[in-house]
């Protein structure tokens, strides 16, 4: 003979059933558990270990314009004044020393006119013609000669008005510049480039212009 089943566990089972299966059950399990979640996360951002952090704020686009471009144009670049350079002699020149100077012993003398390749250097008793002459204690020209602080420039010769016929012995140095009109009516440039006494000698450089 069979015995019925046991009271207590057709209640267990179907206490069991009725917890689980019954959906609003459920639904408020799942409704505590987000509200405990929901009260960590607030506690844990109140306490600082979680921080959040809004991103950048989004600027609303720009109504500013652009100014208008100016009617005037670009400030003109300032300029600076070229110095005129100085005019060029037109007088051709006739000959010049170059590297190779005149040099002069006592009592000898120089023909600027001359063509001659040593400038016609000769003793000055000797040489009537002779432009230049160099005498212990001084310089003299057998027309005129004329200190001069200028350019090697015909313009310099030209322009000069001190003339005179001896340059004194205390004149007589290195980097003294003179004018000469020649025998023959031109203008020579002579610039003192060395002056010995032992031997006693003079040397010069010497720009000739044909006129």
């Amino acid at each position: 003979m069979s015995l019925p089943p046991s009271t207590d566990e057709r209640t267990a089972t179907k206490d069991k059933k009725s917890f689980w299966g019954e959906p609003q059950a459920v639904a408020a399990v799942i409704a505590a558990v987000i509200g405990a979640m929901g009260a960590i996360v607030v506690a844990l951002i109140g306490s600082g270990v979680i921080s959040v952090s809004a991103g950048p704020a989004v600027q609303p686009p720009s109504t500013a314009t652009a100014p208008p471009p100016s009617s005037t144009g670009p400030a003109p670049t300032p300029t600076t004044a070229t110095p005129e350079p100085e005019p060029t002699s037109t007088v051709a020149v006739r000959r010049s020393t170059g590297k190779n100077p005149i040099t002069l012993t006592d009592q000898y003398a120089a023909d600027l006119d001359s063509n001659d390749g040593g400038w016609a250097v000769a003793n000055a008793a000797a040489n009537s013609d002779w432009d230049i002459e160099f005498e212990w204690g001084g310089l003299g020209a057998a027309e005129d000669l004329a200190m001069v602080k200028g350019p090697v420039k015909y313009e310099t010769c030209q322009n000069a008005t001190g003339y005179r016929v001896t340059l004194d012995e205390k004149y007589v140095e290195s980097g003294t510049r003179l004018c000469v009109r020649t025998s023959e009516d031109r203008f020579a440039f002579v610039t003192i480039k060395d002056v010995d006494s032992d031997p006693a000698q003079i040397a010069h450089d010497v720009t000739v212009w044909e006129e």
